[in-house]
This record gives C-alpha cells, sequence and structure tokens, in this order.
C-alpha cells in the first residue's frame, strides 16, 4: 500500500504526497508499536485503551479490513462472550455444538479465541486413561488428551470447572457464516459420578471484537507513550563458607545392617521390582534376616465388588502372599469430608518374616516382586497406584581376630 501511494505523484500535488507519506509513516509507527505490546490476560477489558494504537491491515474473520476504515472500525469494537454447551450421557460418547459468533452480514470479528471448561465427572485418575480425548474446532484438532485428575464424586468440586483449553485462537476456523463448529469425546473408562446425568459436561467459550461491517472514516488519537519500566534489583545470597570435612572414626564390624527399598509403579494392574544385595563376606558372617513390606492405600476398598487387591508378593520368584485386600481407599474418605486415620493411610503386607535362607541360597540377593491388579485404577499416593516400601534388618557375627604368627622372644 506504501508503494502504491508513493508511486502516484505530480508536480503539481508534492503537498498532497508528503501529508498521505506522512499518514502512512504513522499509520505503520502505531502498528508496529502495538504489535510489540504485551498482551494481558485483561486484553479484551483494555482494548479500547490499547485500539488507539493501531493501524495498517490486519486479518479478520470472514476477510480483510479495509485498511482506510481499520482505525475507525477498531475503535467502534467491543468484546462479545459466547457460551454453549457440549453433553452426553455414556462411557466414551462424542458431542457437538455450534456456536454463532458473529454476523457477517453487518459485522467483522477478530482475535477470536476459544476456551473449554469441563465440569468434574470421572477424570480422577490418569492411569487408567479417565480424559477429555480431544476438542475440535472447524473440524480441526485443537487439544488432545487432556487429563484433569480431579472427580465429582466428590460434591464440593462437582459444580466446578477445569480448563482443558484455554484462549485458543480460531480466527482462521470460524466459517464464512460467522458459526464455529465444536465438538469433543471422553474415554470409555470415564463411567461414573455424572453431572446432572451427563458424563462429559462441559462450557465451550468463544470470545471476539466485534466491530460494524462498515463503520465511518475516524481518524485514530495519538498513540499513548510507553511507561517506563524499572527493574528490581538482584537478590543478595548469603556467602556459604566452606566446611572442614569430618574425619571418620576407626571402621568397626558392623553387627546389624538396616536396608530398605521403594516398590513403586503407576499404572492400574502394574508390578514393581526390587532387590537387596549382599557380598559374600556378609553372607559368610550372617546370622539372621527379617523382612518387612509395607504399601500406601489407593484404590483396595472393593467398591461395587471389584477386585482392588495385591494380587501377589513374591521373595526370590516364590509367592510369600496372594490376592490380599489392604480395604481402603483414602480419597473416598476425604470426600466424605472425614479425616483419613493411621490405619487407612498404609497396609502391613509382611511383618518379621525370616529369609535368612533365602539370601543364602540365592548367594546374597533377596529379589521381591509386587503386583496389583487390575481394578486398581483410582486415588494414586504421590503420582502410584502401587507405593510400598520393603525395610529389611540382618544381624551378623563378629570375625574371630587374627591370631599372630609368633612371639617375640628375649
Amino acid at each position: 500500500l506504501s508503494s502504491s501511494s508513493s508511486s502516484s505523484s505530480s508536480s503539481s500535488s508534492s503537498s498532497s504526497s508528503s501529508s498521505s507519506s506522512s499518514v502512512n509513516s504513522a499509520r505503520q509507527h502505531r502498528q508496529a508499536s502495538f504489535l510489540s505490546i504485551p498482551k494481558s490476560a485483561d486484553f479484551f477489558d483494555s482494548w479500547n485503551e490499547e485500539a488507539t494504537s493501531l493501524g495498517g491491515n490486519r486479518t479478520w474473520a470472514g476477510g480483510f479490513a479495509p485498511p482506510d476504515d481499520l482505525a475507525a472500525a477498531t475503535l467502534l469494537s467491543e468484546a462479545r462472550r459466547v457460551e454453549g454447551s457440549i453433553t452426553c450421557k455414556d462411557p466414551g460418547c462424542e458431542a457437538s455444538t455450534t456456536l454463532q459468533v458473529f454476523d457477517p452480514s453487518t459485522e467483522r470479528a477478530s482475535q477470536c479465541k476459544l476456551s473449554f471448561n469441563v465440569h468434574p465427572t470421572d477424570f480422577d485418575d490418569e492411569y487408567s486413561g479417565e480424559r477429555v480425548r480431544f476438542i475440535k474446532a472447524g473440524g480441526a484438532l485443537v487439544q488432545g488428551d487432556c487429563f484433569p485428575v480431579v472427580s465429582g464424586c466428590n460434591a464440593s468440586s462437582g459444580a466446578s470447572t477445569f480448563s482443558c483449553l484455554e484462549d485458543f485462537p480460531v480466527d482462521n476456523l470460524i466459517d464464512e457464516s460467522g458459526n464455529l463448529s465444536i465438538s469433543a469425546a471422553i474415554s470409555d473408562v470415564v463411567d461414573e459420578c455424572p453431572f446432572e446425568g451427563n458424563l462429559l459436561s462441559s462450557v465451550p467459550i468463544v470470545e471476539c471484537l466485534i466491530s460494524p461491517l462498515h463503520p465511518p472514516t475516524t481518524t485514530p488519537p495519538p498513540y499513548p507513550s510507553e511507561e517506563s519500566s524499572t527493574s528490581s534489583p538482584e537478590p543478595a545470597y548469603p556467602t556459604v563458607l566452606p566446611v572442614a570435612p569430618v574425619v571418620p572414626d576407626a571402621i568397626r564390624p558392623i553387627q546389624t545392617l538396616d536396608l530398605s527399598l521403594l516398590l513403586r509403579c503407576p499404572a492400574r494392574g502394574c508390578t514393581a521390582s526390587g532387590h537387596f544385595q549382599l557380598s559374600n563376606e556378609s553372607v559368610k558372617l550372617l546370622k539372621k534376616c527379617t523382612l518387612g513390606v509395607k504399601v500406601n492405600q489407593t484404590d483396595f476398598d472393593g467398591d461395587d465388588g471389584t477386585l482392588e487387591q495385591i494380587e501377589f508378593l513374591r521373595i526370590n520368584d516364590v509367592a510369600a502372599a496372594e490376592h490380599v485386600s489392604p480395604g481402603s481407599n483414602p480419597c473416598r474418605i476425604q470426600w466424605s469430608g472425614q479425616a483419613v486415620p493411621p490405619e487407612n493411610q498404609t497396609f502391613t503386607l509382611l511383618e518379621n518374616k525370616d529369609v535368612t535362607d533365602d539370601i543364602k541360597e540365592a548367594n546374597g540377593t533377596l529379589k521381591l516382586e509386587v503386583k496389583i491388579t487390575d481394578k486398581v485404577d483410582e486415588c494414586a499416593y504421590q503420582g502410584y497406584l502401587l507405593s510400598g516400601s520393603a525395610a529389611m534388618t540382618c544381624s551378623f557375627a563378629l570375625p574371630e581376630p587374627e591370631e599372630s604368627e609368633g612371639k617375640v622372644g628375649a
């Protein structure tokens, strides 16, 4: 546009050309200044103040705004928020809606953004695949696999919503009629705690700037000066002085040894494993080793007759416990508004089991395997559906003192 204006000149209109160049230069300056402004979360609320910085060409939903009336269109624009509802009742279902964002016969839209909020239903566990499988807008995938990790079984959270998508640009996804089609689907394991009868209950929101299609030509006011920014001083860090190393006492023979390891895995039906290893010299001096295994309660309540158990505990490939039901789900206790008592937080799977012979037969190795059933699928502890620990205490005989080879005679 600038080259077109500068090429149409004549000797009798030099002042007019100079004035046009000044206008174009100012317009380009305002456009560059606007693009450099960081956009905050309240962008739409402060649009009218920032709109004075616009100039030049800009893409609008439904076409390009003519450059001559763009600034005027911007000054007359207003924020519009359009909400809809996407719901379906069955596990694994898919639903859609179409939102009328603007009327292209009388309006133009710009800066359109899509947000997608979902009511909690059965989304409390990411490990079993409880998720919103996808969100599409205008036929295009805009979000896949949203794991909310929140449940609507808790009455306090059911009425709230969580965000699977926020401020996604959709200008190029709105059709020529000013409509935006939106669809979403849930996984087939989302099967309980519906919100108002729907396992998928969502609220799509589109926010745009809407202006008249043919606004009057208006000269925008000058762009305000940028505010000066001050940088905060760098924090002062304390000086750390070196510490002299501590010289250990003379090494003494060990009479007892306490060892521990974690047994954890994140998925339903998973197996956690680990092992203890004693040296050959330790095995020779070994008197006795005892083993204890504890697990944190996750989804072991067995509600509705589901098989929520420790399937097995194996020691050096031999079953030490099978089909054990710890019996609690701390999350459901908390959802009912109660404090979780200590007996519902951990479960003792094995206590003071003598594993001395197991270690000696395996040349100092004690291998452990723990498996949960497939129905253990929620209330993970620190991200693990199976979260436990093993502790082993061993005692050793002190080695015989070495005798001197001979005495020094007189």
